[in-house]
C-alpha cells in the first residue's frame, strides 16, 4: 500500500496535495440552470489543458477579477470542464473569457441542457 501511494503521489503530485484545493461546493446540477439563480457553464478546457478543480476555478477568478467566486459542481473531464456559478457571476465571466476565443469559439459558454 505504502508503494502505490508513493506511485500516485508521483504520478500526481499536487492533483493530491488536499491544500492546492479551495473550498468547492459538490452540489450536483443538471442542466443549464441548477437552482436558483445558477448557470451551469461549459468550459472548453480539462485535464489535457492541465486543468483540475482548483486551477480551473483560481483562472476563472484571476480572468473575470471575481475574488469571491461561488463555484460548486467543478467537473473536470480530459478535454472540458463544467463549472456551476450565481448567474450574475455566470455572465461576467462569460463576458471576461470572450476575448480569448479560440478559432472562433469561446472558452467558456453556458452549458445546453442534458438531454
Amino acid at each position: 500500500m505504502d508503494v502505490i501511494a508513493a506511485l500516485l503521489k508521483h504520478s500526481f503530485q499536487d492533483d493530491l496535495d488536499d491544500s492546492s484545493y479551495s473550498e468547492i461546493d459538490n452540489t450536483r446540477s443538471s442542466g443549464n440552470s441548477s437552482g436558483a439563480g445558477t448557470t451551469r457553464l461549459f468550459v472548453a478546457m480539462g485535464k489535457i489543458s492541465g486543468m483540475n478543480p482548483k486551477k480551473l476555478v483560481d483562472l476563472i477568478k484571476q480572468k473575470a477579477g471575481l475574488d469571491n467566486l461561488r463555484a460548486s459542481d467543478v467537473q473536470v473531464l480530459d478535454k472540458f470542464s463544467f463549472v456551476t456559478v450565481p448567474f450574475e457571476q455566470a455572465e461576467l465571466i462569460i463576458n471576461s473569457f470572450h476575448s480569448d476565443d479560440r478559432r472562433g469559439k469561446a472558452i467558456i459558454t453556458k452549458a445546453k441542457p442534458k438531454k
